[in-house]
């Protein structure tokens, strides 16, 4: 195809005349018109400069020629000042004789130096005399010459407007006689004949305009009238005239002068024109003696004949200029004539081998579009013209990008067009799987392309020919099926499930991306083979998955299973497979497919709720346990305490009852663990010492433990107080004490709690990282742990001991108390050499509990007690125990039975109410409330067996007094009883 048949339509004749001649002439042209502006600047440029240096010239004379002046008025003030009749007809204050003085010397100045103003002026700027105008006297003046030289001391010049719009040159001098002040002495002269001097001078005309911000509307009016100003006041927006040394202005520089906001002074030099003539002018700003910009003078000079000239040589220039480009435009002409008869023979060649080449095109059966070099298309075949919207004559000599207009079917953005990157790389370019053309009229269709460079004889590219087709049926064939399958393996990755086949025969394995995913592999990694699948199988489960696969190709037994697999770091998850299998005509095994679920977290769940279901089990029984074994424990406890009382001391019943005692005590602090551990009990965190508790335990570990075991105790710190519950700390100190007793067994040991200070545990909360600790170890040498155990010492019911030895209740209790103590517990241990409990605990810097000594006991005064309890033998015990004690006993079996007695009038006569919490009917809370009722001053001691029913803050709400805790020691009953009766309805917690 012919590069030349770029940028003509079909059958269009090649003119080479319209191609050169159009463009020579429109350069000739132009080069005559840049001819033309540069000799019309070059004209403009002498008078241009010649204006600049006359500006420069008259702002330097303008200066000058005020200091003359002023050097004259000095001279004349010179003598004025030393004028003996004028200082003492001045100091006289004789204004008639100064003006006989100073008058004729006024008019000389005036006559022969144009000097028009002549001032006394006193010391306090007051006006004294004007000599030019006497009738005006005893005005301040406030002009800035006056006020300089008032502030300096010296002389002081300059011009000054005046008020009525005329400028005045002054000069004014401290009147210094005999070293005194004795005044101001001025002289002033209107400046009028200084700017003819000026024009004079440098042969130009002046126009002088004042700013209209300084002068006032009436004002100016009297002087126009007193000077005779050329301007009227409305004439301009912002200034008037006040002296022109020509008859009239120039018409341009007058309309210039109308129409311009900005100031005179931001005119550049240029020329104007008047009734035939040229003038250049320009401006000088002309400041007060203060420094304000007040007024303008702008120098006009003529130039006439200079333009008139210039403007000769520059049409003589444009005839020569215009001649020659007419002959060399007639000389193209011929030249062009005879090139264009050659050419039109070769397009008549080339159009025939375009038609044929265009034949061809149009029979191809995909679409084809031809490019120039410059991207521009310059053939389409049918096929093209269809899918793209555009005809052959409207897409032709159009950029490729605006009829093959194709995007990125995934993201709708614009595609690089494949035709730049062909003729940037000279290389066959193909689109993604992924483009869209988007035809004309809208429609889109989705192809595939190809486009490759068209080269000359030489290698070089003159075009791109563009190949595509449309593939659109097939690209949503494609797209449906990946759809399905991003879907699926969607619904797999939410379902942790994934799909596997395996290939028997060829022993090959196929899974899904889940499976990867949820045994922790990568393909890379695996083998995909049967026995790389057992090797990432848990071991223990790897017989029972071979079982099952055998069982299901060679048994026909269904494939279900839950095993366990091991990931590459080693962690452990569950799984649940099913599977099926497929077989041949005779049954023998093809393949196997199946699918895998990660069922790690449901069973992580189902263990959660099954611990829960424990512990909640464990908690009714607790509850249950701690009622019924307190129950059973008050009556043992009260009726030891009673026969203590009437035993002597130190005999051998006294020891058995102490016993007694002590066994209670024993199976009070069990009823305490379960509650614990149910997290039933009630904790009360006070400062307290370790050291006295470290002693307890020994001493009760020392009285219960087998001769062959020394239990000893090793203090190395008195500071000792951290913020606990002492009953709980004594709990956990006993049961590993216990635990360590038992550890040693048959053999020779010993058992040793030490108490020290020590750095915060690794383990620490990080708020609590630089606070003090406290460390009670318990290091027995008995049987010792081993590793495989030490993980789960803590958990619920795990135990070390035989069946039968031990609950596994415990540790895990020991563990929760130092947990809810904001502690850390650690342990050591070695099978045959044995263990240390390590116990930290944050120490505290508050007053420590100290172990209270129970005051005498201080029997009853007769007081009635309604006792109110549904369990007769501790409601027997406690009614003998109190009245042992002198009170005296009314029992209830329950809460109704108790408000009957209560209202049957006997009321008055009870002095406290004694009741249980847990009762059939009503509950003991519930029972308070209704004896509120009845009488609002009974009060009620409330005791439970099960942890505390109620808090502190809501016993004055049900009218409780106390609030006891079972087992029930007479001591502390009796003693809680004395408290509340004198105190009356105060409210009291005791543990």
């Amino acid at each position: 195809m012919s590069i030349l048949s770029a940028g003509r339509r079909p059958g269009e004749g090649f003119n080479l005349k319209s191609w050169i001649m159009l463009p020579v002439a429109l350069a000739l042209l132009g080069t005559i018109g840049l001819g033309i502006v540069f000799k019309y600047r070059q004209s403009t440029e002498g008078p241009r400069r010649e204006m600049a240096l006359i500006m420069s010239q008259s702002r330097a004379a303008w200066r000058q020629i005020q200091k003359t002046e002023a050097a004259m008025l000095e001279s004349h003030l010179e003598y004025l000042a030393a004028h003996p009749e004028l200082i003492q007809a001045y100091r006289d204050r004789d204004r008639d004789r100064l003006i006989d003085l100073a008058r004729p010397m006024a008019d000389r100045l005036r006559r022969r130096f144009r000097i028009t103003h002549f001032y006394f002026i006193d010391p306090n700027q007051t006006c004294f005399l004007r000599v030019h105008h006497p009738a005006r006297q005893g005005d301040r003046l406030n002009r800035h010459t006056l006020q300089e030289a008032v502030r300096s001391g010296y002389d002081s010049w300059g011009l000054e407007l005046g008020p009525l719009g005329s400028f005045t040159l002054r000069f004014v001098r401290p009147w210094i006689v005999e070293g005194q002040l004795l005044g101001y002495l001025e002289l002033g002269m209107e400046i009028d004949h200084l700017i003819h001097r000026l024009a004079a001078a440098h042969d130009v005309q002046i126009v002088a305009l004042v700013y209209k911000q300084f002068v006032q509307p009436e004002l100016f009016k009297e002087g126009q009238a007193i000077f005779s100003f050329p301007g009227r006041w409305n004439d301009y927006a912002d200034f008037v005239i006040v002296q022109q040394t020509m008859a009239e202005l120039p018409s341009a520089l007058d309309s210039r002068l109308r129409r311009e906001l900005l100031p005179p002074a931001g005119m550049a030099p240029g020329p104007t024109r008047q009734a035939g003539q040229w003038w250049w002018c320009g401006t000088l700003p002309q400041p007060d003696a203060d420094g304000r910009k007040v007024a303008h003078l702008i120098l006009l000079r003529e130039v006439s004949q200079s333009v008139e000239l210039a403007r000769r040589e520059l049409l003589l220039e444009i005839s020569l200029g215009l001649l020659l480009a007419t002959g060399v435009l007639l000389l193209l002409w011929q030249v062009t004539n005879r090139a264009q008869r050659l050419l039109a023979d070769s397009f008549a060649t080339m159009q025939n081998r375009e038609q044929h080449l265009a034949a061809i095109l149009d029979s191809i059966g995909d679409a084809v579009i031809v490019t120039n070099a410059d991207g521009r298309v310059t053939q389409m075949n049918p096929v093209a013209e269809q899918l793209t919207g555009w005809s052959q004559s409207q897409g032709q000599r159009r950029p490729l990008p605006e009829v093959f207009r194709i995007f990125n079917a995934e993201t709708d953005q614009e595609a690089e067009n494949p035709v730049g990157r062909v003729l940037a790389t000279g290389k066959l370019v193909e689109l993604a799987n992924h483009t869209l053309l988007k035809s004309r009229d809208g429609n889109t269709h989705q192809i595939a392309d190809t486009a490759a460079p068209i080269r000359d004889r030489h290698g070089a590219t003159r075009g791109v020919v563009l190949v595509f087709r449309d593939v659109s049926e097939e690209y949503r064939a494609r797209i449906e099926t990946e759809r399905i399958r991003a879907s699926l393996e969607n619904a797999q990755r939410l379902a942790h499930l994934g799909n596997w086949e395996w290939d028997i025969p060829n022993n090959t394995l196929f899974w899904s991306r889940e499976i990867y995913h949820i045994f922790g592999i990568t393909p890379e990694n695996f083998a995909a083979s049967y026995q790389a699948f057992l090797a990432r199988v848990h071991p223990e489960d790897r017989q029972m998955v071979r079982q099952a696969v055998d069982s299901a190709l060679y048994d026909n037994q269904p494939y279900c299973i839950e095993h366990r697999l091991i990931h590459m770091d080693g962690t452990v998850r569950w799984v649940q497979e099913q599977a099926e299998v497929c077989r041949d005509e005779n049954g023998h095994p093809l393949r196997m497919t199946g699918t895998v679920q990660d069922i790690t977290e449901r069973r992580e769940i189902e263990s959660r709720e099954r611990q829960a279901n424990k512990m909640q089990a464990i908690g009714l029984l607790a509850g249950g346990i701690a009622h019924d074994f307190n129950n059973l424990l008050t009556p043992i406890m009260m009726h030891a305490e009673m026969a203590q009382m009437e035993a002597a001391p130190q005999d051998n019943l006294d020891r058995h009852l102490e016993g007694i005692q002590q066994a209670a005590r024993r199976a009070a602090s069990l009823v305490r663990q379960i509650l614990s551990f149910s997290r039933k009990n009630k904790e009360e965190l006070k400062p307290v010492h370790l050291g006295p508790l470290v002693r307890e335990a020994v001493r009760f570990l020392q009285a219960t433990a087998p001769a062959h075991v020394s239990v000893s105790e090793d203090i190395k710190t008195q500071d000792d107080k951290v913020t606990a519950d002492s009953a709980q700390i004594l709990q956990v100190l006993m049961n590993l004490g216990i635990n360590g007793i038992q550890a040693i067994g048959a053999g020779d040991g010993t058992l040793t709690l030490t108490l020290e200070q020590t750095a915060a545990p690794e383990k620490a909360a990080s708020s609590q990282r630089d606070s003090a600790w406290r460390k009670i170890s318990v290091r027995d040498n008995g049987c010792g742990i081993g590793p495989e155990e030490l993980s789960n010492i803590f958990d619920p019911f795990f135990s070390t001991k035989k069946s039968g030895e031990g609950t596994g209740l415990g540790l895990s209790v020991v563990h929760g108390i130092i947990s809810r103590h904001q502690g850390v517990i650690q342990v050591e241990s070695e099978p045959g050499v044995g263990s240390c409990f390590k116990i930290y605990l944050p120490a505290c810097v508050g007053e420590a509990e100290t172990m209270a000594t129970q005051p005498p006991l201080r029997h009853g005064r007769n007081e009635l007690i309604l006792l109110v309890d549904d369990d007769p033998a501790l409601q027997e015990s406690v009614a003998t125990g109190l009245e042992h004690l002198g009170y005296r006993v009314v029992t209830a079996a329950d809460g109704h039975e108790a408000l009957t007695f209560l209202k049957s009038g006997r009321n008055v006569e009870v002095d406290l109410v004694l009741t249980d919490y847990d009762m059939p009917g009503l509950k003991g809370t519930e029972l308070a409330t209704a004896i509120q009722k009845i009488r609002i001053d009974l009060p009620v001691v409330l005791y439970t067996g099960a942890g505390s029913p109620i808090n502190t803050k809501s016993l004055e709400e049900f009218n409780i007094a106390a609030l006891l805790f079972k087992p029930l020691r007479l001591e502390s009953l009796v003693h809680q009883i004395r408290h509340v009766l004198a105190k009356g309805n105060a409210s009291l917690l005791k543990q």
